[in-house]
């Protein structure tokens, strides 16, 4: 075994923490993050051991990316935390966490809230949803000829998130009772979600040979779909992004005057956070 000053912070982050962490992830893509924090980190702190990692050395980490990467700045620091705390549980550094949040950056760094500015995923407004779903409709020549496609189409009409779609799988799919069941923790959410499908997402999938196993949908390499849903709209002459479809939809629902906020939610599946609706359950809105 290594000793505790042989155990440098990149290979133990390479080497021990971001494989064991990525057993908790249901997609590559939280394993890539990981990656991308690790390699904010590597350059400055990444041939040193634990005892020689100091808070300098984590301000220089995110001081260059606390404004202008913010959100990766904050997934970062977390990253930083959590490496350093399991290291410090195995015996590889006695002093205090440098990365610790509370008492310790929080003071030496400006406040998030100050210094960012949320910017909203790029949309379309719900009278620009005709002209778009006929460009979409243009790439289907010949029909059934890309994936990606009929992807966008569902999440679109089911206001799902890409990650859904892209991963989504047949065994998910009742059309006899025309739902998708999201089992917990597969996507976002945490708990199972009932979603029900228009008639015409249930003509999609029929369309589709849903006799079929595993993925619904996948590129033309066969793989996962993920940046061909993001850059759709932009390649179909529309200033947004796959995730803005859903602010598309809050705003179309707002317009309409007739929906309440906790069918919205639900729609958006928002409901975990909105703890003073736990009352709404999604099957109260699907008819029997």
């Amino acid at each position: 075994a290594l000793q505790s000053k042989d155990i440098r912070f990149e290979q133990y982050a390479k080497d021990v923490y971001i494989p064991l962490k990525s057993k908790e992830f249901k997609s590559a893509v939280s394993t890539r993050k990981l990656h991308n924090c690790g390699s904010q980190c590597y350059p400055i702190i990444g041939k040193l051991n634990f005892e020689d990692i100091t808070v300098d050395h984590c301000l220089q980490i995110l001081e260059p990316i606390w404004e202008t990467k913010h959100e990766l700045a904050l997934q970062t620091r977390r990253f930083l935390e959590a490496v350093i705390a399991r290291a410090m549980v195995q015996g590889l550094r006695e002093k205090p966490n440098p990365a610790l949040w509370v008492n310790n950056l929080k003071i030496l760094l400006p406040d998030p809230k100050k210094v960012h500015t949320v910017k909203h995923h790029a949309r379309i407004e719900p009278s620009e949803l005709p002209a778009f779903w006929a460009a979409l409709w243009n790439l289907d020549n010949p029909k059934r000829s890309r994936d990606d496609i009929y992807a966008f189409a569902v999440m679109v009409l089911t206001v799902g998130r890409k990650e859904e779609v892209a991963r989504g799988d047949w065994q998910e799919i009742d059309l006899e009772k025309e739902v998708w069941v999201q089992p917990a923790g597969k996507y976002k959410s945490q708990k199972e979600w009932t979603v029900p499908l228009t008639p015409t997402v249930v003509k999609l999938f029929k369309a589709m040979d849903p006799k079929r196993k595993g993925r619904i949908f996948s590129s033309i390499q066969g793989e996962e779909l993920g940046n061909q849903l993001t850059d759709l709209p932009r390649s179909l002459g529309f200033n947004a992004v796959a995730h803005g479809f859903r602010a598309t939809f809050s705003r179309w629902a707002k317009d309409q005057q007739k929906y309440s906020v906790e069918v919205k939610d639900l729609c958006m599946k928002h409901l975990e956070q909105a703890s003073t609706r736990v009352c709404y359950a999604p099957e109260n809105y699907i008819p029997d």
